[in-house]
């Protein structure tokens, strides 16, 4: 019942609509076997009209990220990255069977100054999560940085778990699902702080949580008002 309930309210939102906005993702190949390579692309661009997603070259918007691999006993490792033509890029090779978490972060982005409009200074902080899973075993459960999303499939569902502060989101937080042409699509976790949601394509889906924190501060000589942090987790349906 729980389920259905939250299939019906996933229909009875807003309709869906197409976000141009530009947003950071993760790119990932590898094969799913143990001891082969696997390359982690951190990227940041947007979609245009076309449904082409097309990533920024500058390296501006990329510097700073750090990306963790943490396996499925959650033994944690720092990814080592290194700037490529509009991306960040690294490489690890899973040793062990199970599901990878792959995380990134970045706390070094500028504050965004909207003074010169009246509006109000904001400081981002991204996160970005996926997993990857190689061969069969289970992987870490639980939140593995502040903002945190968890994705679990459950027949042709997907379960979403978001996390702040290692503690499963209030009732009711909005969540906001990006398909592969980034048509937009909002969602509301439940009582137990869980969203459902059905993938009906084949392709990348980011999940986005955000959250803002309205303590002010100034960073790099430039204050602001408030700290928005926001977590995309990409979701690739083969």
């Amino acid at each position: 019942m729980k389920l259905l309930r939250s299939i019906g309210l996933l229909c009875l939102l807003l309709a869906p609509f197409k976000g141009l906005a530009h947003g950071y993702w993760f790119d990932i190949q590898g094969s799913g076997k143990r001891h082969e390579p696997v390359r982690v692309r951190v990227c940041y661009g947007e979609i245009d009209e076309y449904g082409v997603r097309k990533r920024e070259t500058d390296p501006l918007y990329l510097r700073g990220f750090r990306v963790t691999i943490v396996d499925g006993s959650g033994q944690r490792k720092e990814l080592p990255l290194k700037p490529e033509r509009a991306c960040l890029e690294g490489w690890f090779t899973p040793e062990k069977n199970g599901f990878y978490r792959i995380l990134g972060i970045n706390e070094e982005l500028p504050v965004v100054d909207r003074s010169a409009t009246g509006g109000i200074n904001v400081r981002p902080v991204e996160y970005l999560c996926t997993g990857y899973r190689v061969g069969k075993g289970m992987g870490i459960s639980g939140a593995q940085q502040r903002l945190d999303l968890e994705l679990a499939s459950r027949d042709r569902l997907w379960v979403i778990r978001p996390y702040l502060d290692s503690r499963p989101v209030e009732p009711g937080t909005r969540l906001r699902i990006f398909n592969p042409d980034n048509w937009e699509k909002a969602l509301e976790t439940d009582k137990n702080g869980e969203a459902v949601f059905f993938p009906p394509r084949k392709g990348m889906y980011i999940v986005r949580l955000d959250w803002n924190d309205p303590s002010p501060g100034n960073y790099l000589g430039v204050s602001y008002r408030q700290v928005r942090h926001r977590c995309n987790y990409c979701l690739f349906v083969r």
